[in-house]
Formats: structure tokens, sequence, C-alpha cells
């Protein structure tokens, strides 16, 4: 028997057998290792370092193993690599996630932490099988193992540790209206007024990109919304808070707007607010000191260090312009490790310090009666609502559609995300049927349903369906005071209406995910 066996042998839990620690390739004595019990079912093992060090740990397990965030491959992670790393994946995701967490449950009663934003590599018996191996670089290492046996008791007790959500608004869990873009005024007017023409209790209207000037400086176009002013007015007025969509972006070069009404309309110049961010160090840095530009789909800038508070004060000062003029809310893209090169240390964290300086905003200066919608995160963000899926096809398609997104969403859930949503563009009727019937119930926390020809493409076959789905909106709120504590995730395959036509539609989505059904 280990050392390591021999100090952890007067737990009774179900522990995970850990064979070895190393630290830069060199075992480490076991008077290294501090072991301690940190609260009810819950054991921490730690070990210090003078400096950032190599980390390996392997231990046997043959069970399955889930959790590691928001995954979009499978539910029983055996067999995989898992990489604690955030990405912006366009195409099919497999084991990528825009929600890295590096916390898995086994069928074999326990949790496993690695308390690291480090891009911690998890070999989960690809190399050996009934072994994982788990390798990283930090200055420390730091595991917890939470008692179960049950899951719900194991995630109550990460979550207990790492944080659970607040409640969001009651207004924040009815539908929400979306598109990809609003070309003018015309269009925004068309979405609040035709949703309380058709009926439909939306409480929600999302401005994604773009509307600014350009891209996050935090001022409406006016050359796109000609009287901001009043169309947000009336906005309000028809009931609905407005959600603005921003990223961590400020760009130095824009692209020409891809969508087709609002070229000319957004200069390809930097944005008017980069060169006091430049000057003023609020940037991330490049090798050589400067600032480190990133590309992305809408151009070329600078990304706000969040880790300076004097950038966070500025980066906030700039959004207060968005709730001045009538934010409600925040739809936060971006985020993701892959669009950092410098410090490496900083890409898993990074989502996580990003929002977090938006909700101390809206705390502050919505005095809590606003949402943070994200797509990114890690712990750090268990507190935060809402996270939504990332993008994907709007379709069924294994890989990248909608049956991958289910499982990323119970992967979330098994993970301690219990506010988690996916956005619906999908347009043909039997889409619509099949996305509001078998995915319902996976999507607790909101519905938002995008599309670019106009609210639900005003159609009447997709507005019937649509419509008696959102007489559910009041019974989504029980489940969520109670996902507080525990992620709720209700089967694929259930139909509140009990209409076997209805459920049929969900199982039929239930078996593309194969076996993963059974661990449910």
């Amino acid at each position: 028997m280990t050392p390591l066996v021999l100090l952890l042998s007067c737990w009774q839990a179900p522990v995970p057998t850990i064979e070895s620690f190393t630290r830069d390739g060199r075992g480490i004595p076991p008077a290294e290792i501090r072991v301690r019990h940190i609260g009810p079912g819950t054991t921490e093992i730690a070990i210090a370092s003078p400096r950032a060090s190599d980390w390996e740990f392997r231990f046997r397990e043959s069970n399955s193993v889930f959790g590691f965030g928001e995954r979009y491959n499978a539910l029983d992670q055996t067999g995989q690599v898992i990489v604690n790393r955030s990405s912006d994946t366009p195409g099919p995701k497999g084991t990528a996630t825009y929600v890295p967490i590096p916390f898995f449950m086994s069928l074999s009663g326990y949790g496993l932490w690695l308390d690291t934003y480090a891009e911690a590599s998890f070999d989960v018996g690809r190399a050996v099988p009934g072994e994982i191996v788990v390798r990283f670089r930090d200055s420390r290492l730091r595991i917890l193992i939470f008692d179960g046996p049950g899951f719900p008791k194991i995630l109550e007790r990460f979550t207990g540790v790492v944080g659970r959500p607040k409640l969001a608004p009651y207004w924040a869990f009815a539908p929400w209206k979306s598109r990809n873009w609003h070309p003018d005024m015309a269009a925004v007017y068309e979405d609040v007024d035709r949703y309380r023409q058709l009926g439909i209790p939306g409480d929600v209207l999302v401005l994604d990109s773009p509307w600014a000037t350009n891209y996050n400086t935090f001022v409406m176009n006016r050359l796109q919304f000609t009287d901001p002013e009043a169309m947000i007015e009336h906005v309000h007025r028809q009931g609905f808070k407005l959600c603005l969509w921003l990223t961590a972006f400020i760009n130095k070069e824009t692209i020409k707007a891809p969508e087709p009404e609002l070229v000319g309309k957004i200069p390809l110049t930097q944005a008017a607010n980069y060169e006091q961010a430049a000057d003023s160090g609020y940037f991330l840095e490049d090798s050589t000191g400067g600032v480190y530009l990133a590309t992305w789909w809408k151009g070329r800038g600078g990304l706000i260090d969040f880790s300076r508070p004097a950038a966070v004060r500025w980066w906030q000062n700039q959004v207060r312009q968005a709730i001045r003029q009538g934010a409600d809310a925040f739809k936060a893209d971006g985020g993701e490790g892959s669009f950092i090169a410098y410090p490496e240390s900083l890409r898993t964290q990074y989502s996580v310090l990003y929002n977090r300086a938006l909700e101390g905003l809206i705390e502050k200066d919505l005095h809590g009666d606003g949402v943070l919608f994200s797509r990114s995160g890690s712990v750090g963000s268990h507190d935060l609502p809402f996270i939504w899926a990332g993008d994907n096809q709007a379709d069924f398609s294994r890989d990248n559609g909608l049956p991958s997104v289910v499982i990323a969403g119970l992967n979330a859930g098994l993970s301690g995300v219990s506010m988690w949503t996916r956005l619906g563009r999908l347009r043909e009727d039997r889409a619509y049927a099949r996305g509001r019937h078998g995915v319902r119930p996976l999507d607790r926390v909101l519905r938002v349903l995008a599309g670019d020809g106009g609210p639900l493409e005003h159609q009447p076959r997709p507005v019937g369906l649509w419509r008696p789905g959102t007489r559910h909106f009041p019974p989504l709120c029980p489940p969520a005071h109670e996902s507080v504590s525990v992620p709720v995730c209700r089967g694929a395959g259930e139909s509140p209406d009990g209409d076997a036509d209805h459920a049929g539609a969900g199982a039929r989505i239930s078996d593309g995910l194969g076996g993963a059904q059974r661990h449910r």
C-alpha cells in the first residue's frame, strides 16, 4: 500500500487509489503531502512548491466517470483525453468546450476536483485502461475529494465549495427573442410588437452584434438605429427587458460588416475607445510588452486585461454607457482561452475574470435586477447565471447539432452548472416541434428563439407549435430554485403536456445519445 493510501485509509468513504505524485519528474516524499478533512465528506490533498512545476498523479479507476464541464461528445468520458482548456470551436466540438471544469464524478462513489486554472490533461483510461493520469503545470497541487456515494450529494458538496448561482430575476425565465442581427429599428419594433400580437409572454429582447458605433464602443449606432432613445423606450413600454451583446475585444482593425444592410454603417478603422485603452495599458500584452492583438470574428483587437483592477474599472465605465441607454442584461460572447496567446497562465481563468467584471456591474448599477448571459466560464462562474451552449448547427446532426447540445447540457449539469441553456434557431416545422417538445425539459432556464426572417418567421405552423410551450414559463421557476443547490435536468423524452407524440419526438432525439441514456 502506498504512503498516500495509508494516509487516506482512515477515511471510510470511497476514494481513488492514487498510486503516485511527481513534481518535475521526481517522486514526492510523503512528508510533503498534506491530507486533511475540510468539511463533511470532503478531503483535501495539497502539495506546495517554491515555483511553477510540472505535476503528474495517477490512480486506478475502472468505473465510468462523468463531468469535466460542458462537453459535447459523450457523458461517460472513459477512453478520452480531456483538457482543461476553453476554446471557440466553430465546427464539431467533440471533447472541446467553452466551459472547462476540472472536476469529475465516478460511479465508484466519489467526485474529484483539481483546483487549478492550468490547461491540465486528464487521460481517462486512454493510454492505460483502468487508469487515470493527470498532468498540469502550476505553482501548487490541490485536490478535493468529495464523498457521495450518490451524484446529488457529491454535487451538493462540490458546489458548496466552488459556489452556487444566485437566482436570477423572475422575468429572466420567460421566453427571450433574438436574431443574428437587427438591421434597423423596424426589425426591433417588429419583434416586440409581433410577440404581443401573438400573445406570447416574451420578457427579453436581445440585440446581438452589431448595435454600437463599432464593436464594444457601447454607444448606439445611429446609422443603424436612427432614434435609439425612442426605440429603447418602446421596447420597455412593450414589457421587454433589453439585453445587449458584447465581447472583451476592442478593435484596432474592423472587418467589413458581413450583414448586407449594415455595409458602410460600421467603420473599418479602430474603435473610438481603442487608443485610450492602449495608451493606459488596459490590454493584455504580447511577449514584447506591446498590445497583444487577437484575431476574432469581427476583426483584430486588444483584449481587456481583467487581472488589472484599473483596466476593470475603465471597462466597466465603458459598459455603463449601455446601462445609461437602457440595457437590463448582457450577452457576454467570447472570452475563451483560444483567443489568448499571452500569458498562457490566464487562458482558462480569463472568462471567469471577464464574467465577474460584468456581474459586479450588474449588482452595483442594476441593483441585482439584471442578467448576465455568458458563453464561456470555468470554476468561479458557478455562482453566475446563465451559460449558453455556444455556436452549433441548427439541425439534428450528431456531431454538431441538437443531440450534441443535449449532451453538453447534461455534462454541464454533471459538473455543477445548474443554469444552462441553448439557443433555438430551428426554422423548419419539424425542427420547431422536436425542439420544443424534445429538448424543452433540458432547457430549464429560458428559451431564445432566433430567426433572421422575423419573429417566429411569421408562419402559422411554427407559431402554433411555439405558443403552447410558453405557458410552461412559470413552472420553470421552482426547478430553478431547486437547482441552486443541485443541478436539475429532466429526461429528454418527458412531456409535461402528456402528449405521446411530443414524448416520442423527445425520445427520437434521445435515441441519438446511445448508451449515455443508461447513466441519466
